[in-house]
């Protein structure tokens, strides 16, 4: 799936995630592994990493039914404002194989307060 996610500076934020078999319907996802990635557009050099590993930083919410959680907190957007960025989410399953869920522009906006 390819889309845009925006988020305000500073600030916490929970991405919803819910992982899809071929024919649309839930993926048991009990055993996989989960990385979010934000760069900057051009390069591979990363804004912030997350990590299924920490379920501080992607937490597998219910595995029968694939949903997951990615937590940004607010010290991972500071200073960060614009959409030169690009995300992509990554899921690897109990064989070992690498499948990109989602991918796209990543937005920082600006806050006043």
């Amino acid at each position: 799936m390819n889309a845009p996610l925006r988020v305000y500076e500073n600030n916490s934020v929970s991405i919803n995630a819910a992982v899809q078999n071929a024919i649309g319907g839930p993926q048991d996802v009990t055993g996989w592994a989960f990385e979010f990635k934000v760069v900057a557009c051009g390069t591979n050099v990363p804004l912030l990493t997350k990590n299924s590993t920490d379920p501080t930083q992607i937490s597998v919410v219910t595995p029968l039914s694939g949903q997951l959680q990615v937590y940004l907190l607010p010290a991972d957007t500071v200073g960060q404002q614009g959409d030169d960025f690009r995300y992509e989410l990554k899921g690897i399953d109990t064989f070992g194989r690498a499948v990109t869920l989602a991918q796209g522009r990543f937005t920082v906006l600006p806050t006043i307060i």
